[in-house]
């Protein structure tokens, strides 16, 4: 594991374990330096040279990561996760001698944008930002299990988003050319996004325990394999959209607990973005290639009717009212109409 040899008239003690290499001279005593890279070699072993007690090597965060986010995170998030470590472990093989947490510094996170970046198919922006807040949240979660005790990513700031395609809403006229275009089972499933605007990962995971008719709320709660993206809040149902559940209901399969459904099992087990593309396709709807932007069209529908915007992000779930401000769309007829409304002057003459 380790070796000396004579540099001019002193002797150099050379050590590695674990990634860890230590090379410095100790004097011209020969039995001096053996001494000496034996008591190092000891230390090495047993961890207790030059290192943090809370350091260990990135491989192995990485690992209880990954383990820790099957047994606790919703399965899509879960791959996404692991997506990110698997791209960060293989920037880690590009730079051999960062072995430990410590090794991994804010620089470092820096060097992983650019190679993610300088790749033959780089990120987009709002990707490449997830991947670093990734990293932080693994980062975090080695602190607190005392694998290390700082974050590399502290200081490292997302960056601007200029390269996002712009949001589909859709208009009244082709959510129903979508609804007319539709079979009964994935029209009941547009309807459930357009009526509610909830997330998919919500509209997937709804059950019938989740629909208490006498309240006429629709509850978003937590399951054992997953939980709603910003917790758990209740959507109220319109008349049409409790018509809808009672058709299903009457229609349901005790032994599938799942609301929305396809041919008797849990609806998205099928491609349902693929069907839902050919129905547009045959409704004439261009550019639908997202299941979100049902979503979208009913936060943007309910800002446009007038409904006030904090209304608007509870119902959606947001947690930043700023991520509501999306649905907001006005023009410059829309602005000039706005300020007509103010009138000092012929006021006052009235007056």
């Amino acid at each position: 594991m380790g070796s000396i040899r004579r540099i001019g008239k002193n002797w150099q003690i050379d050590a590695t374990r674990h990634g860890v290499r230590v090379r410095q001279i100790v004097g011209s005593s020969k039995r001096l330096a053996t001494e000496i890279l034996r008591d190092l070699e000891g230390k090495l072993v047993r961890g207790e040279y030059g290192l943090d007690h809370k350091d260990t090597p990135v491989e192995t965060l990485l690992t209880r990561f990954r383990d820790y986010a099957k047994a606790n995170i919703a399965p899509k998030s879960a791959r996404r996760y692991q997506d990110v470590v698997d791209r960060f472990n293989e920037f880690l093989r590009t730079r051999r001698s960062m072995r430990l947490c410590s090794h991994v510094t804010t620089g470092v996170i820096e060097e992983f944008r650019q190679y993610r970046l300088a790749g033959s198919r780089p990120p987009k922006t709002k990707s490449m930002n997830f991947e670093i807040k990734a990293l932080r949240t693994i980062f975090n979660y080695g602190i607190k299990w005392e694998l290390t005790s700082k974050n590399p990513t502290d200081g490292v700031k997302s960056q601007k988003v200029t390269d996002a395609k712009p949001l589909r809403f859709l208009s009244r006229e082709e959510a129903m050319a979508l609804l007319e275009s539709s079979p009964q089972d994935m029209r009941s499933i547009i309807l459930g996004f357009l009526l509610t605007g909830m997330r998919r990962g919500e509209l997937e995971h709804l059950v019938w325990d989740d629909i208490d008719f006498s309240a006429g709320m629709i509850r978003i709660r937590h399951k054992a394999d997953w939980r709603p993206k910003t917790g758990e809040r209740d959507i109220p149902m319109n008349s049409d959209m409790k018509d809808l559940l009672l058709q299903l209901r009457a229609t349901r399969r005790p032994e599938v607990p799942y609301v929305f459904t396809i041919d008797g099992k849990p609806a998205f087990t099928s491609d349902i973005r693929r069907r839902l593309m050919r129905i547009a396709k045959r409704a004439h709807v261009k550019d639908m290639t997202s299941i979100h932007a049902l979503r979208h069209t009913f936060g943007s529908l309910l800002a446009k009717s007038g409904v006030a915007l904090p209304i608007v992000q509870r119902l959606l779930g947001h947690t930043d009212i700023r991520t509501t401000m999306i649905y907001v769309h006005t023009t410059g007829e829309e602005h000039r109409e706005a300020v007509e409304k103010l009138d000092f002057v012929n006021g006052a003459k009235k007056d």
